[in-house]
């Protein structure tokens, strides 16, 4: 199997096999992991076990998967984004976790509508 697969091709791999599909999308995870430094892999492992397991409760509902995913990258960023303005204006933001300001950020966080 080619390991070049364009979207077209993946998503017919998919829908004629997704036995095939599933082979494919772990091994191409597992490779990219393996080419990383052995501290990071650590780290990466365990990120896919989080989202394989939100992909396995969610299996009937891929959406909500797709939700839940962007929701921990939302997350992540909002905590990188709070270290990297509290290190840029130490006195501007208090002394507090990350995780918890992320948590705040992402409260307060609101939909914006576009004109048309």
């Amino acid at each position: 199997m080619s390991l070049n697969l364009n979207f077209t091709q993946l998503c017919d791999l998919f829908k004629s096999d997704p036995e095939a599909f599933e082979s494919f999308r772990k091994r191409e995870i597992d490779k990219f992991i393996e080419g990383c430094s052995e501290k990071s892999q650590h780290r990466l492992r365990g990120l896919q076990f989080q989202i394989d397991a939100k992909r396995t409760i969610n299996k009937d509902k891929p959406y909500v998967s797709c939700m839940e995913i962007s929701k921990m990258m939302h997350n992540k960023f909002n905590e990188l984004n709070f270290e990297l303005n509290s290190f840029c204006k130490p006195n501007q933001y208090p002394k507090t976790n990350a995780s918890e300001q992320a948590q705040v950020y992402s409260e307060e966080s609101r939909v914006v509508a576009f004109r048309r």
